[in-house]
């Protein structure tokens, strides 16, 4: 089963404190994606006006009006289980014990200027602090679902025990495997929420605060 959540970095223009690089920590169910570089052509004002228009285009294509980067995750869980079965009320009882893997993958993007002039020392510096700011931001966000997948891992590190009833082994089975999905999607949207208060969090922190756009003053001529 498959469940998506976004993570983003909020909007460009307001001045942040200093950024503080994170530590992303790999846990061995978990895909961290290469950053994904939306490039945009032109000169640094044209840079800054596809920005606030259309802004970031994410991992699955979409585009963000006025965001610099976007980080997209996807939680996905895989189960196997042993049961054995009892007659009970005129039917068939399977007691399950089941073993639950939940993977994910998290892809941060963001955009990237491609300026069609030499830059000036001055213009590369802050196109430079532009990028390092934005990457950072969104190397956050990653190192949060690192946490999340961490935690996830944990929770599930033991079997859980499973019990279904139907009037047959078909239908038992059947009810099995709805009851155990159902567990697992209510953990997936958990999950997505969860990644989302993360995020919502991260941008009220100094350190979270809204990415400046790159200095056109800095790049003229």
């Amino acid at each position: 089963m498959l469940l998506a959540a976004i993570l983003t970095c909020p909007p460009a223009n307001v001045q942040p404190a200093a950024p503080v690089a994170p530590t992303v920590t790999f846990t061995p169910l978990s895909t961290i994606k290469p950053l994904v570089k939306d490039s945009v052509k032109g000169t640094c004002e044209e840079f800054n006006r596809h920005l606030k228009n259309t802004g970031v285009k994410d991992a699955n294509g979409k585009t963000h009006p006025r965001y610099a980067g976007w980080a997209s995750t996807e939680f996905n869980y895989r189960y196997t289980y042993t049961s054995r079965s009892v007659r009970e009320n005129g039917g068939i009882r399977l007691h399950a014990t089941v073993q639950v893997k939940f993977t994910g993958t998290a892809t941060p993007a963001r955009l990237d200027w491609i300026p069609t002039a030499s830059l000036s020392s001055v213009c590369l510096k802050e196109k430079l602090r532009w990028e390092k700011h934005t990457e950072e931001h969104e190397a956050r966000h990653v190192q949060d679902f690192e946490k999340l997948m961490r935690s996830v891992h944990h929770r599930y590190k033991s079997s859980i025990p499973f019990s279904a009833w139907g009037a047959t082994v078909g239908q038992a089975q059947a009810e099995l495997d709805r009851r155990i999905k159902t567990t697992l999607d209510r953990e997936t949207t958990e999950l997505d929420a969860q990644i989302d208060k993360d995020a919502e969090s991260f941008h009220r922190t100094p350190q979270g605060g809204t990415i400046i756009d790159i200095d056109c003053n800095a790049c003229a001529s």
